[in-house]
């Protein structure tokens, strides 16, 4: 049988230490005065030369202020939030605000700092723990591949004892048996020269399983953080357990949606002229350029080198670029600008380079780029690992992100335990703070569908693959797995406190009315989604631009969010491919209406889209109003002059403004 990896234990994680209450009222006393006044003593030794005695003084406060400190962390020991892996094996509490971390699969590392998360992966039990600090995991021993003999349970402890599995510290006896949690246990102390903690085992009473509690601080430390893994180990659940005393979720905190200027209403905006941004500034690189929502500013990437991130200013015909710090390789698919103008967001580009891909801000004001999903990797090859000098995983590839009317982030993750291989992996959806960077799990949906079957291409419609509900209450996805005829392919939402799995609305093969008939093609494919501002529908366009050309047409639909009933928003069913190309009363074909690209109007009700005949060099832009009930499409602004940009990215502004595709519409002052 295999020897027990000792990777499990080299996957410990430095934390924080907590701070020690400061309230009175709680578990613990908290009274210096006489501390103070030894200390006082102290130094009048030490100035009268009497140095013994301000030692011995000095070491007497040392030992009561240890006493202090451990007592007070009896007042961190609440534990109100619960973590358990995909598979269900075990559940543990742990304080509500601890980050955690998942490195392989029924092993679970926790900390209360995410940033020293990310730093501390490199280190293992042979490097000692920064003072004030604590490692905590919690996992599940398969005995049946350690090179233990099998037999009862305290016959695999001392074994395992004896066995020195952990190499680097000392498995210091004897054995004691703790009254802990509801599993009969047992209990190791650890110490070395520079760390000292505990090892808890418990037996669940299932063949081949035990449970490990492992705690470890620095040499004299770990008598303050005692009671916060004491209480870890005591929450433990197993198998039958976890499903029976799951603990409740805490209820989410308020949710508040940022107080900013609303949209211009569609019926107070008449649209003059569409300005290509080539003909309005040549330098702006128009495959990446998107308008902030303010409408003051276009900003824009330039993979030129390590790259370039510059901002175009309307008013002043302004231009500032700043040079992306050279950790940052390759071009990001797309860049997004926060709600208020503040940050425009980007990654590496993953779906179409493979490049390991973390979330970047860049704050406009201040020209400052922060990496605030750092995993400590910067150089990846797919099956071949990381590069020198880097983390030896786990790797985050964040892949799909929108931001929330919150101002925070939203973003699906796939989480690589080991990144030679994609076999083993997490995925979740995670909400960001960029002010703080913290980062918090809001569900995990590793079973829910296939590796990377939530991801934006490079091309973004409305808001991309995910989209925010006006409250910020639910967040609506588009999925689409490796097989074309998935059933799960489609568009799911989920409530954005994760208290819910996500539920399908709609499936991809639903997406049919409106196409043009006899194409040979089933379905469309969704590519953009975006709520109406009364949080009633969903929007999305469904293309089927499968093979470089619209065969079948290009539909926006409305979804019900309650129902999920389906609206075509236009209808191309009556034409074949011939006659969709034959001009009707109006002077165009029904082609001409196809959708090439869309957005919502600025107040967030009106579903807008870009239109073009490329070879007549014509183009419109148009409302897919409802008048009464009564859907009724409104041809808004005609470009004779029509010349395609080769840009695939839409945005707009809430004074109306809208860049769709390359070309810059611009409302009537």
């Amino acid at each position: 049988m295999k020897r027990l990896a000792v990777s499990i234990f080299v996957l410990l994680l430095i934390i924080t230490a907590p701070a020690a209450a400061q309230d009175e009222t709680q578990a613990c006393d908290i009274n210096l005065v006489e501390a103070i006044a030894a200390l006082s003593q102290a130094q009048l030794s030490a100035d009268s030369g009497n140095t013994g005695a301000a030692v011995e003084t000095i070491e007497a406060v040392q030992a009561q202020l240890a006493d202090i400190v451990s007592a007070c962390a009896q007042t961190q020991a609440v534990l109100d939030r619960t973590y358990s892996p995909p598979d269900g094996a075990f559940a543990v509490d742990y304080p509500q605000s601890w980050s955690h971390l998942s490195p392989t699969r029924d092993v679970i590392a926790l900390s209360n700092d995410q940033q020293v998360l990310n730093s501390a992966v490199e280190n293992d039990l042979g490097n000692p723990l920064a003072p004030g600090s604590v490692v905590v995991v919690v996992g599940v021993l398969d005995t049946d591949e350690t090179s233990l003999d099998e037999g009862d349970f305290d016959d695999f402890v001392a074994e395992f004892q004896d066995e020195g599995v952990v190499a680097t510290i000392d498995l210091a006896g004897p054995i004691h048996s703790p009254e802990i949690g509801r599993y009969d246990a047992r209990a190791i102390d650890i110490r070395s020269d520079d760390v000292e903690g505990i090892i808890y085992f418990l037996n669940p009473d299932a063949d081949g399983q035990v449970m490990v509690v492992i705690g470890l601080a620095p040499t004299g430390e770990y008598a303050n953080f005692a009671p916060v893994v004491d209480a870890m180990a005591a929450s433990v659940r197993y198998g039958e357990d976890v499903v029976v005393e799951q603990a409740e979720p805490a209820s989410p905190a308020p949710t508040t949606v940022a107080e900013l200027p609303p949209g211009k209403p569609l019926d107070e905006i008449t649209y003059t002229r569409a300005i290509s941004l080539i003909d309005l500034n040549e330098d702006i690189n128009y495959r990446t350029a998107m308008l902030s929502p303010d409408g003051s500013m276009i900003g824009w990437f330039l993979p030129q080198d390590s790259g370039v991130m510059c901002v175009y200013t309307l008013a002043d015909e302004d231009t500032i670029c700043s040079s992306v710090p050279e950790v940052f390789h390759g071009a990001p698919q797309y860049i997004m600008w926060s709600p208020d103008s503040r940050f425009i967001t980007f990654t590496q580009d993953f779906v179409i380079r493979f490049q390991e891909a973390d979330i970047w801000l860049y704050e406009v004001a201040t020209r400052q780029f922060s990496n605030v999903t750092d995993d400590q990797i910067n150089r990846w090859r797919p099956f071949q690992g990381v590069g020198p000098g880097d983390s030896p995983g786990p790797m985050w590839i964040d892949i799909a992100y929108a931001w929330g009317p919150d101002l925070n982030l939203y973003f699906a993750r796939i989480e690589l335990a080991d990144p030679s291989t994609m076999d083993v992996y997490t995925a979740g959806i995670y909400r960001l703070n960029p002010d703080s960077d913290e980062t918090t799990l809001i569900r995990d949906i590793t079973d829910e569908f296939e590796r990377f079957a939530i991801f934006q291409t490079r091309e973004v419609e409305f808001d991309g693959s995910l989209s925010v509900s006006p409250d910020a209450q639910q967040i609506a996805m588009i999925v689409l797995e490796p097989e074309r005829d998935s059933a799960k392919n489609g568009i799911w939402i989920m409530p954005l406190d994760g208290s819910a799995a996500p539920r399908q609305l709609v499936a991809q093969s639903a997406l049919t009315p409106g196409l043009i008939a006899q194409s040979g093609i089933d379905f469309a494919l969704p590519t953009g989604l975006a709520w109406s501002a009364d949080g009633r529908s969903l929007y999305t366009l469904g293309t089927t631009i499968y093979t470089g050309s619209l065969d079948a047409g290009a539909v926006v639909y409305q979804i019900d969010v309650e129902t999920g009933a389906l609206t075509p928003l236009n209808d191309f069913s009556a034409y074949d491919r011939e006659s969709v190309l034959k001009a009707d009363d109006s002077g165009y074909p029904p082609a001409f209406y196809i959708p090439r690209a869309a957005v919502m109007s600025s107040d967030g009700m009106t579903p807008l889209v870009l239109h073009a005949l490329p070879q007549d060099q014509v183009a419109g832009l148009s409302a897919l109003r409802f008048v009464d009930g009564e859907l009724q499409p409104e041809l808004l602004l005609t470009i004779d002059d029509y010349m395609v940009v080769p840009a695939t990215l839409s945005s707009v502004a809430r004074d109306g403004k809208l860049l769709l595709w390359g070309y810059l519409f611009l409302p009537e002052d």
